[in-house]
């Protein structure tokens, strides 16, 4: 497990990076979560689509200590918990599955936020659940 000291350093070595290595580095991660490329998507958003690849993907996401699965794990309790934030929780559903976890783990994560964030930010996340398993199923069938 790194120190307190060793974390401090790596992470002043990442804010001493050029914001192009940033932006490669986090497009290449964000790439790699969502499963397709990102660029066409990032484009449009000027500086706030740049923000969205340096700062959780460049950053966060490319940090050593998690695998994407267990931040995966991490981002669908978060988003659920937060509640509002549907769309998000979509697309991290699917990251997720891509990252290799599977249908029945996504509920039990939801179930998990229960017990903290209350029934209406569970049922609604299930019921995005539900509508992304149909909608992912349909899709591969028609493939």
């Amino acid at each position: 497990m790194a120190t307190q000291t060793q974390r401090k350093t790596e992470t002043e070595q990442q804010i001493q990076q050029t914001p192009e290595t940033r932006y490669t580095r986090g497009l290449k991660k964000m790439t790699e979560v969502y499963g397709v490329p990102v660029e066409e998507f990032i484009k449009p958003l000027g500086d706030l689509g740049r923000y969205m690849v340096e700062f959780p993907y460049g950053d966060i996401y490319s940090r050593d200590g998690l695998k994407v699965r267990e931040r995966e794990i991490a981002t669908i309790a978060m988003l659920t918990a937060l509640g509002g934030r549907e769309p998000q929780l979509r697309v991290h559903m699917n990251s997720a599955l891509n990252a290799g976890l599977t249908p029945d783990e996504l509920y039990e994560i939801i179930l998990q936020t229960l017990i903290f964030a209350g029934f209406p930010t569970a049922i609604n996340a299930l019921t995005v659940l539900g509508d992304f398993l149909s909608q992912r199923n349909a899709a591969q069938k028609t493939t």
